[in-house]
């Protein structure tokens, strides 16, 4: 079966394609004046279409589009941490009001809501994020919405410092984040204070690295970004997956080679 895309006046014929960065797929958006039923149909083909297209190249992809949709599933995420042999934090996911105030008191007060799917909402061209925050007993007043979907709860791990473990191919690029430093900072260091947040290399335990390749494969990814937390005691606990994860702010900070060793990688995949 042959096969081209054709981008305004360049045709690009697929087999001559090699190596596929898959970075962030946009939101599907339909140009046409269509409404109800008919953009449904429209969008459900257009997404059919896309879908099938991806399965027509014969290359190496960073990363495969199932796999990373994959990846992205945060029970998943759980599941494949724990058989990497990560220690993962307590986890429900309910729609079950009582559950939630159960988990609660099981956890000593301390729990975070996380999204499960995505954490950012796309409305009127505006980005809306969702972080990790955490649960008061205040919530616990006004659960009624819970019931509307599954929802995601997770204990609290103390944090000394947290981790953001860039893999590209086989190197691990690992930086400490003093997220502690800053209350802004303290639930969810996305929320950042670079100034008061210091990044810093750090050597991972070779038996951490070991986990973070395994889960990798395990994930059928060739690039990701792993989150995880040391604890006071020094234990590492698994918070998060990102086959779409982010480095450049790290790049710039602390002069990490990410980007050109990425370019190594794809470079290397288109010569084969």
């Amino acid at each position: 079966m042959s096969a081209s895309l054709q981008l305004q006046n360049q045709v690009i014929d697929l087999s001559n394609v090699k190596a596929v960065w898959y970075r962030n797929p946009v939101t599907l958006g339909i140009n046409a004046d269509l409404k109800g039923m008919s953009r449904e149909l429209a969008m459900n083909e257009t997404l059919e279409a896309i879908h099938g297209f991806y399965s027509l190249i014969d290359a190496v992809w960073i990363n495969d589009p199932i796999a990373t949709h994959l990846a992205h599933n945060k029970i998943q995420q759980l599941k494949i941490a724990q058989q990497s042999g990560f220690k993962i934090p307590r986890s429900i996911i309910t729609n079950i009001p009582a559950k939630v105030r159960e988990f609660y008191s099981d956890c000593n007060g301390k729990i975070v809501i996380k999204q499960l799917a995505r954490n950012f909402i796309l409305r009127r061209n505006k980005t809306y994020g969702i972080l990790t925050n955490l649960v008061k007993e205040t919530h616990l007043k006004n659960l009624n919405n819970v019931i509307l979907a599954p929802s995601f709860f997770q204990e609290y791990v103390s944090k000394k410092l947290e981790l953001r473990i860039t893999i590209v191919g086989k190197k691990i690029f690992s930086v400490a984040i003093y997220s502690q430093n800053s209350k802004k900072t303290s639930t969810d260091w996305r929320r950042y204070d670079l100034k008061n947040t210091p990044h810093i290399m750090y050597d991972l335990p070779k038996d951490i690295e070991k986990k973070c390749l395994n889960m990798m494969k395990k994930s059928k990814l060739v690039f990701a970004a792993i989150d995880l937390i040391l604890t006071p005691n020094d234990e590492y606990v698994f918070l998060d997956i990102n086959p779409h994860g982010g480095w450049l702010w790290m790049e710039n900070l602390i002069h990490l080679p990410i980007t050109s060793t990425l370019v190594k990688l794809l470079s290397s995949l288109e010569s084969h």
